[in-house]
Order: structure tokens, then sequence, then C-alpha cells
């Protein structure tokens, strides 16, 4: 026997199994959707749509001067600003409460990449639904319609928090509220 035969009599006598014993898994062959559906198609048009709404909403909420040097970034630490002349800021409501401020208009100097790797649940499904000043709180989740009402009780926050939920927001492609919020959840956990 060769030396290249004696690894492949040895692999082979490994993944031999013995009698009664289980064999190892073996792999499934991934099935892929097909392209040319109707109900793809319409899948793909609802993602790029959700996409497009939170670049959009990330590039508001960054104020970071793409015109660099050449050099390495300035590794200073995030700064509010309060500057008028540079847009509108967070616009739709994507920063948590530790980059923007309640009152003005808030943006931050870090990047796009950088805001988006910091967003909380509730920042990342007010970029996805794409209405400015948001939909949900930021840190909670909760619709917002339910946030300001201090003097309700919990059963009747409940209620209109799982109404809300079932409102279709036409900035997302007509997805009902709690589909952005699944959606985002599945970002945020990658």
């Amino acid at each position: 026997e060769t030396s290249i035969q004696q690894p492949l009599a040895a692999a082979a006598a490994a993944a031999a199994v013995a009698p009664g014993a289980v064999p190892p898994p073996q792999p499934q062959p991934v099935i892929v959707s097909n392209s040319n559906t109707p109900e793809f198609k319409a899948q793909v048009l609802v993602g790029n749509t959700l996409l497009q709404n939170l670049i959009r909403a990330l590039n508001s909420a960054s104020s970071h001067n793409n015109n660099t040097n050449g050099g390495p970034p300035n590794p200073k630490r995030p700064k509010i600003e309060n500057d008028n002349n540079k847009g509108k800021g967070d616009a739709y409501q994507i920063l948590d409460p530790s980059f923007a401020k309640s009152g003005g208009v808030a943006s931050s100097e870090l990047s796009t990449g950088a805001i988006l790797s910091r967003m909380t649940l509730g920042g990342l499904v007010n970029g996805m639904a794409g209405v400015e000043n948001g939909v949900v709180d930021t840190i909670t989740c909760i619709p917002l319609k339910c946030v300001g009402n201090e003097n309700m009780d919990e059963r009747t926050k409940k209620n209109d928090t799982v109404k809300y939920m079932e409102e279709a927001i036409g900035t997302a492609a007509g997805l009902k509220l709690k589909d952005v919020v699944r959606m985002a959840r599945g970002v945020h956990r990658s």
C-alpha cells in the first residue's frame, strides 16, 4: 500500500458501521425556494422595503463625516449634536437614550455600521418601519400610542398594545406592526 492509500483505508474503516449500530446522520439537501413564484417575489419586495427604510433611518441618525484624510478613525466618545444645519438628526427614533437627547435634534458621530451594532430592538423596529418619529419606544418596544397614557390601568394598556400591534404600517410594505417586530427580532439576534 502506498502512503496515500493508508489514510484512505483508515478513513473507510472508521466510517464503517458495526452491525446493529446506528449509522451517523447523513446531511440533508437544502431546499431552495423557487424564485419564480409570486410569493417569493413579494417577500423579496417586502425585504427590500424594510432594508431601505433601515438604511434611511441609519443615515438620518448618523452625522458621521465620511470625508476622512485616509488615516484611522478618531476613537473618541460618541457625541450628541444639536446643530440644525446638519439635518433632521434621528428622525426615525432609532437611537437609544444614551445617544439621543429627548429635546432637540439628536444625532451621533458614529458611522451607520457602528449605530447598527448598538441598536435596541425598538430602534430596529422604528428603522425598519420607516415612520418619522417612530412607532415604538426604543427601549421597551411598546407602541408609542400606549406609552404616554399614565392614567390607564394595566389591562387597558395590554389591550391597546395588542390592538396597535395589529395595525398595518404603510411605509413597511403594509406589514402589521407585530410582523415588523418579529423581523426586527431576527435581525437583532443575528
